[in-house]
């Protein structure tokens, strides 16, 4: 077997490291900067209720699962179908799963996982009609992560937030920042997320809160049936599921084993009082408003009301009993109608001068290296005749 030279292994590794780097920053190369609207809390004389005219019978939910992910471990990997019986039988209605860069054949609504990353910067993709593979491997700034979010928001019907505290994946300033998406990761496991929602929703992002397990196989029974999603509708049909998300006809629940000690039984404004009650009663009802700073408590009761003041842009509820937590989705102030979250635009200039420079640098570094590789006039004149000696004189 011929031995390649050493030089031409040396071009060989660099040639398949180039492939490698490329691939990496090639959707870098894709990205556009934004300009995105300013942060700025719900403003308006009227309150938005995302509970008004609700309808049908609440139906739980295990939204965010894994089956048969890339992710597991062997031993715990699982089919769609085991994971969905399990769920069942701790008395959910709908058990979905929500498979990395998969769509499950359950019954209900397309879903899958978003992300292929370091940093776990994954999103909840509802009603795609395809996989989108693009992702930003290492790491991500907010560009980065509002063009996946538009990507996925063009081909799906709705997009979440998942899990994101795990590695700062959704830092507070990126949630201030960001659009486009429709629901958070409010529990993820039995962790509250609520600061990050917060954060999102004194921005004016406006978004509905989810809970899941986010579990990976029915190996660890205790990491089941902690968080889930509670949905308002006349059938658990995946369009009628879809409808519930998309209204805000929902609260996550963070409890054990699944069970349900209390459920949300009305939510109105009634003047300027909100208005929560709960079938049967709570140990308290907290009300919590811009900035995440708790406006009221009430104790011991089935139903609880708190007096909307001026300078409230919004107010969320947590109900709590000895053994459940469920939290609600906001009311806000609008001018009149829902409020829709502004949108970030591309900001061409920003976006050619980046690509400019990305290409600027690759360049440099491949001519770098290439220089690097190249030897000297004087190194190839000694390795032509690398044993040749000055003639000895002979004297005469």
């Amino acid at each position: 077997m011929r031995r390649l030279p050493v030089r031409q292994l040396g071009w060989t590794a660099l040639i398949a490291g180039g492939v490698v780097v490329g691939g990496l920053l090639l959707p870098y190369a894709l990205l556009p900067s934004y300009h995105y609207p300013p942060p700025t809390p719900f403003a308006g004389r009227e309150w938005y209720n995302p509970y008004a005219g609700m309808r049908g019978a609440w139906h739980q939910m295990a939204l965010h699962d894994h089956g048969l992910t890339c992710c597991s471990l062997v031993e715990e990997r699982r089919s769609d179908e085991a994971m969905a019986a399990y769920y069942h039988a701790l008395g959910y209605d709908v058990a979905l799963v929500s498979d990395h860069q998969r769509f499950s054949y359950l019954p209900g609504p397309r879903i899958y996982e978003h992300g292929m990353n370091v940093l776990k910067t994954h999103q909840l993709v509802i009603g795609a009609r395809d996989i989108d593979w693009i992702d930003f491997p290492l790491l991500q700034s907010t560009d980065d992560k509002q063009y996946v979010l538009d990507r996925l928001r063009a081909e799906a019907v709705l997009v979440g937030l998942a899990h994101p505290k795990i590695r700062n994946g959704y830092s507070f300033d990126d949630l201030r920042r960001l659009t486009g998406y429709d629901f958070m990761e409010v529990l993820h496991e039995d962790v509250s997320y609520e600061q990050w929602w917060d954060a999102a929703l004194s921005a004016g992002r406006l978004s509905w809160a989810t809970g899941s397990d986010d579990a990976h196989g029915t190996g660890r029974p205790s990491k089941m049936g902690l968080s889930w999603t509670m949905l308002r509708g006349f059938s658990t049909e995946a369009d009628a599921l879809v409808s519930a998300l998309r209204q805000g006809w929902s609260y996550a629940v963070k409890g054990q084993r699944g069970v349900n000690d209390v459920q949300l039984r009305d939510v109105a404004i009634r003047g300027d009082t909100l208005v929560v009650a709960t079938d049967p009663g709570a140990l308290s009802f907290t009300f919590v408003g811009q900035g995440g700073h708790v406006r009221s408590v009430v104790h011991a009761s089935s139903r609880a009301s708190y007096l909307l003041r001026p300078e409230d842009s919004y107010i969320r509820t947590v109900v709590r009993t000895p053994r459940t937590t469920l939290y609600l989705n906001p009311v806000v102030r609008t001018p009149g109608q829902r409020p829709a979250m502004a949108r970030a635009v591309p900001a061409l200039a920003a976006t050619w001068g980046l690509r400019a420079a990305l290409l600027s640098t690759l360049l440099g570094l491949t001519w770098a290296l290439r220089r690097r590789e190249r030897p000297t006039r004087g190194a190839r004149l000694s390795a032509r005749a690398p044993g040749r000696r000055r003639p000895r004189r002979v004297a005469a």
